[in-house]
């Protein structure tokens, strides 16, 4: 079936290239139409399969069939037109001025696809969405089966199960989703988890998670041919150059998330946009009207761009008669393809719908498209009865952009408005406030240079054009709705690189073009070679910016192989058990990709603990699975199979930029707690918490270069009575500096403190006159002690 795929996908470019190509004349069909015709092919594919996923019946042969007929269909209809497929005449394979195109977008394609990020983590947006398309390439929706054990699970054991999974959402949580505690209500729409599914069908994990690889060169390439043609041919590559390169970019390209088809969605938008007011083709501007609220089936907030849409709808219907129809079209487009967006949302994403009103982003962008079509239908009223505000003197746009004083003004104004919120805001509320500093961390990501070079490409622009630069007042306005809304609140959460996600569908690659076309421009003309040399200075040292933004990473996959990890944990799993986790993160992936019954539980809830050990004979854990509050003499626990799932990944980081990489580690040790009376108990994995070290393949704990708490835990209640500790290592050759301490609550109460001898055994006894709850083991040890840990021995001897 792969092969069938790829064969209608080859027809599929080809039949969009032969109907981009209808009409046209010998030698006029250049690189371009065969560049849109792989556009056009992707987008045909994720919209069959986002139609098929909205009917429940997604499959890869079910799409192929789709396509067969499409194709079919094309081949019926072009024998009606003459010289349809005389397409071998119409090519014309001229190279293009910028023969660095090419180069550049295959070094692209290397940094993307070279180095993918395996996200396969439940707690965050990259890995629900490849959950999504693993699902709906398993089951043919994006819908969630009642999950039988889950409801069951919860009836009989509520205090200690906990429904549902971080973004997969549960009638406990949100009681419209439905009846049953293992009724599942997804996050998210589904139009980019329709694509995942079907790269997940065509090559597993693997080509799932170079979809976004993929995207982005094609988004690219939009842009490439966007700058080209209604900007400056000299100043395409660069902006592909330097975009390309840009951490926020090159981040997204390697992760599995939404914002590049965003992206993509958008500037053919804009690219269609243009074209349709250049050649006087009012059908493209519903076509782009169609595409900007088609975007609203990938991410929500693309309905920002709504208010820039009937803006400039609004001022075309007052100054542009011509266009007032096709404005009209356009418009009703977009409400129609985004008021089926919100439709599914209401009715098939209950929860996600819920978490939208509550935190009053739906409602706000619904108000703010409301104020819009309001704004357009007040222009109606003033073309259709106020004929006199209709003349070309009284178009206030005009005025700004053909007298000199009144231009000049608006980029003292927008320069102004930088600085302030570069400068000044920054110095008001909280000094770490994303919100106050959005404008300098924007920068992070664009440069200060290429910021003010987009002002000033705007006036550049505004100069040349004249009267005649009405159709980018489209681009001007939806883009700086964005801009705006983004820069006076980023609304999503400040750690960085994820903080920067906002930006990437509109907001960096308009400040990209623009300040490219700026840079560009302002020596276009100019004959002297010192010239040419400043501007490909300018943009050799942008590039370079956005490399030193990226260096960290720019060479490194994320998690790693962190799939056959998965796979090796999974194969040490019954599919008939029951596995109990406190991880969210890891429980999801292992239930809907990996097909294992793993359901998250309150660790804290040790009476429930006991119930269910007592009822079900024993408790089969994944992960990080401590014994809180159980009377440890009385349970035994137990590892089957130790394992720790790590990868490097980018730190984490609020309020200054992420430059360094660490290793991001997952316990995914399986084993079980049975009742069973002991006196003796090792604390191994699952007791201890690690702060300061790690475990190695074989269990031990292995200290980091920083000192500080290696380990602690295990948070037992122990009785009254004598008790010993027994502890053995290797490797301390500076030890010195290491101590034991023995806590309980309340209040952290010291029992027992005691110096570690370098290289020795260590035994601990220690008496309690009563019965203590949370005991813990805190174990110090000094900066490059290089210890590791073979054993812990808790032991009561009366």
């Amino acid at each position: 079936m792969r092969f069938v795929f790829l064969i209608l996908w080859i027809l599929t470019v080809v039949c969009c290239l032969l109907i981009l190509a209808a009409g046209k004349g010998q030698g006029e069909v250049g690189k371009k139409y065969l560049a849109f015709a792989l556009v056009g092919s992707v987008l045909n594919i994720n919209g069959l399969a986002l139609f098929l996923v909205v009917l429940q019946r997604y499959s890869l042969p079910v799409l192929c069939l789709l396509m067969a007929i499409e194709c079919l269909i094309c081949v019926l209809a072009g024998r009606r037109k003459k010289g349809f497929f005389a397409i071998g005449k119409k090519l014309c394979w001229s190279v293009p001025s910028d023969r660095a195109a090419l180069p550049i977008f295959v070094l692209l394609a290397v940094l993307y696809l070279a180095f993918p990020t395996q996200y396969l983590l439940g707690g965050r947006d990259p890995g629900i969405y490849v959950i999504h398309g693993v699902h709906i390439a398993k089951t043919g929706s994006i819908q969630y089966d009642t999950d039988e054990k889950m409801t069951e699970l919860y009836e009989e054991y509520g205090d200690l199960i906990q429904p549902g999974y971080p973004a997969l959402f549960s009638p406990v949580q949100y009681p419209e989703v439905g009846d049953e505690a293992g009724d599942i209500s997804p996050q998210f729409m589904p139009m980019y988890p329709a694509l995942l599914a079907v790269a997940y069908d065509l090559g597993g994990l693997s080509a799932l998670f170079g979809t976004n690889g993929i995207l982005t060169l094609v988004s690219l390439l939009v842009i490439y041919w966007l700058v080209r043609e209604f900007f400056h041919k000299k100043a395409a590559a660069a902006a592909v150059l330097i975009l390309g390169l840009c951490p926020a970019e090159l981040w997204g390209a390697r992760l599995t998330e939404t914002e590049l088809l965003a992206q993509l969605l958008f500037f053919l938008a804009i690219y269609i946009w243009l074209a349709g007011w250049k050649k006087g083709k009012n059908s493209y501007l519903i076509v782009s009207g169609f595409l900007l609220g088609f975007a609203i089936w990938n991410r929500i907030d693309m309905l920002i761009v709504g208010l820039g849409l009937f803006v400039a709808a609004a001022y075309s219907v007052i100054w542009n008669p011509e266009k007032r129809k096709a404005m009209a079209g356009s418009c009703l487009a977009y409400m129609g393809t985004a008021a089926s967006a919100y439709l599914y949302l209401y009715w098939f994403s209950r929860a996600y719908y819920r978490i939208h009103i509550d935190n009053r982003s739906l409602p706000t962008a619904l108000l703010i498209n409301g104020v819009g079509l309001a704004i357009f239908v007040l222009a109606l009223v003033i073309a259709r009865f106020g004929k006199g505000l209709c003349e070309e003197r009284r178009n206030l746009i005009h005025w700004l952009t053909v007298k000199r004083g009144p231009r000049i003004g608006l980029g003292i104004v927008l320069t102004a408005a930088f600085l302030y919120t570069y400068l000044i805001r920054s110095n008001f509320g909280q000094s770490d406030s994303f919100v106050q500093l959005s404008m300098i961390q924007y920068c992070w990501y664009t440069s200060v240079p290429l910021f003010l070079f987009m002002i000033l490409g705007l006036m550049l622009l505004l100069r040349k054009k004249g009267v005649t630069a009405d159709g980018y007042y489209g681009f001007l306005c939806m883009a700086g709705a964005c801009i705006i809304a983004y820069i006076i609140d980023p609304a999503i959460s400040a750690d960085h690189i994820w903080a920067a996600r906002r930006w990437v569908p509109v907001n960096i690659p308009s400040t990209v073009i623009w300040g490219c076309y700026g840079w560009q421009e302002l020596f276009s003309g100019k004959e002297k070679s010192v010239y040419r040399w400043l501007t490909g200075a300018g943009f050799i040292g942008i590039a370079a910016f956005m490399i030193g933004q990226s260096r960290s990473f720019l060479f490194t996959p994320m998690m790693k192989n962190l799939d056959e990890q998965y796979q090796t944990l999974a194969d040490h799993m019954s599919d008939d058990v029951v596995y109990l986790t406190q991880d969210g993160e890891m429980a999801s992936v292992l239930r809907y990709i990996y097909g294992k019954q793993v359901y998250r539980a309150d660790v804290n809830q040790a009476e429930a603990m006991e119930r269910y050990i007592e009822e079900q004979g024993e408790l089969y854990f994944v992960g990080d699975f401590p014994m809180s509050g159980l009377p440890w003499e009385g349970y035994e626990k137990s590892i089957s199979h130790f394992q720790i799932l790590s990868g490097n990944y980018l730190e984490k980081t609020v309020g200054k930029y992420p430059r360094s990489i660490y290793e991001r580690t997952l316990n995914g040790s399986v084993g079980k707690i049975t009742k069973q009376a002991s006196e003796t108990i090792h604390l191994e994995e699952g007791h201890l918490r690690i702060l300061n070290g790690f475990y190695d393949s074989e269990g031990n704990i292995v200290a980091k270069q920083q000192g500080g708490i290696l380990f602690y835990g295990p948070y037992f209640s122990l009785d009254a009575g004598e008790y010993q500790i027994q502890m053995t290592w290797e490797g301390a050759d500076s030890f010195s500096d290491a101590y034991l301490e023995l806590v309980s609550d309340p209040d952290q109460t010291l029992i027992r403190k005691e110096n570690v001898i370098a290289g020795e055994p260590m035994t601990m006894d220690f008496i309690l006159p009563n019965s203590v709850s949370n005991w813990e083991i805190r174990l110090y040890v000094g900066a490059n002690s290089e210890v590791v840990c073979r054993e812990v021995i808790l032991e009561k001897i009366r």
